[in-house]
């Protein structure tokens, strides 16, 4: 069917609706009788107010309590309701046919919906490549970050941001997999990713990243056996994702045991940093002290030689498996989340050194509020 003839049906239908809404809101009007307000019984014959209605008991104390329009509410609704759906829904049948379920979006609300629609499923037409374009432009303008700050800190307190749904699970993921697939977002979840600082995020959002972050983390070590039968793990080093949000130096994560004398490895910030690392634990020292220290030699696949160093951390296993441990975290020097870890055994993330363990964690439960 021609587009034009969707168009006149759709404004037909919607100008009959709308005639129909205005003939149920105002079309009884009072025009001098005195009618009951509540059941519209014709009150004449009572003479003046004070007036009881005789039908329904309605008391009427005002003289314009007498003379009110009798609105049809239910029909109005539904009026609206054909006007809406049916009138606008045939106006725009041609647009649904090019854009798929994006053409029930009328323009007005364009500036703001495009920001919710992940940057790969833009439909290819005028419009909507326009509404694309001008979101890129904004990107590149200085001032433009703090105001696409602000609507997604609006957004999030009123519920229209779903980060789930922008990050495709439960938690959030991280700026590396924005980094990976920078199309696969909407730009409310780039801009929710990488341009709002965590301070800034409502309190349920600011502890939904944290923990995604944390659960990111990766220990590196050596599980060795331990008493009753059970391992455990001597732990050098970690590595959690980067959080562009976070700086170099904001970020400290501390992971211990209930045991002080089992030590404690801090990692000093978000970035891909190993071992606190090796380079900065062997600046200063000589091989022999290292030696001497605690350290260990041993060499990568391509034959180069490193050197370990001591644990700054004992784990030990609670079940076969399973190693708990209390992580802090702290930002800008504030602690920001406790939790109770699970970490195990990550065959996976053997990369240079398959010769190491690595933990990864499991699970997290906060204990803090």
């Amino acid at each position: 069917m021609p587009d034009a003839l969707w168009h006149f049906s759709g404004q037909a239908i919607a100008l009959l609706a709308g005639a129909f809404t205005l003939w149920a809101l105002f079309a009884d009007r009072a025009k001098g009788r005195k009618r009951c307000r509540k059941c519209w019984y014709d009150l004449a014959s009572l003479g003046d107010v004070p007036i009881t209605c005789p039908e329904c008991g309605k008391a009427h104390t005002k003289p314009k309590h007498l003379k009110r329009t009798r609105r049809r509410r239910r029909l109005a609704i539904l009026g609206l309701l054909v006007m809406l759906v049916g009138g606008y829904g045939l106006w725009v049948v041609p647009r649904v046919q090019d854009e798929g379920r994006y053409g029930l979006v009328p323009g007005w609300s364009m500036p703001w919906v495009s920001w919710h629609v992940r940057i790969n499923r833009f439909p290819p037409t005028d419009r909507w490549q326009q509404a694309y374009l001008s979101l890129a432009n904004l990107f590149e303008r200085d001032d433009h970050h703090e105001r696409a700050k602000r609507s997604v800190q609006w957004w999030l307190r009123l519920g229209l941001v779903d980060p789930a749904g922008y990050y495709g699970r439960t938690g959030f993921k991280t700026s590396a997999d924005v980094m990976a697939d920078p199309y696969g977002f909407s730009y409310a979840g780039v801009v929710f990713q990488s341009t709002i600082h965590l301070t800034d995020l409502p309190r349920w959002a600011r502890h939904a990243r944290i923990e995604n972050e944390l659960s990111e983390i990766s220990l590196t070590g050596t599980i060795e056996p331990g008493e009753s039968g059970l391992q455990r793990a001597a732990i050098q080093g970690g590595a959690t994702p980067f959080d562009s949000n976070a700086g170099t130096d904001d970020w400290t994560v501390e992971i211990r045991t209930s045991n002080p004398e089992d030590g404690a490895l801090v990692i000093r910030s978000f970035l891909v940093e190993v071992f606190e690392s090796d380079f900065f634990q062997q600046a200063g020292m000589t091989e022999q002290e290292r030696i001497d220290a605690g350290w260990t030699i041993e060499k990568d696949p391509f034959g180069q030689t490193t050197m370990r160093p001591p644990p700054l951390l004992i784990l030990h296993q609670a079940s076969p498996g399973e190693f708990p441990a209390r992580v802090t975290a702290a930002f800008m020097g504030e602690t920001v989340g406790v939790y109770d870890a699970i970490l195990v055994p990550d065959p996976s993330a053997g990369g240079m050194f398959p010769q190491r363990d690595y933990l990864r964690v499991q699970k997290l439960d906060r204990v803090d509020d």
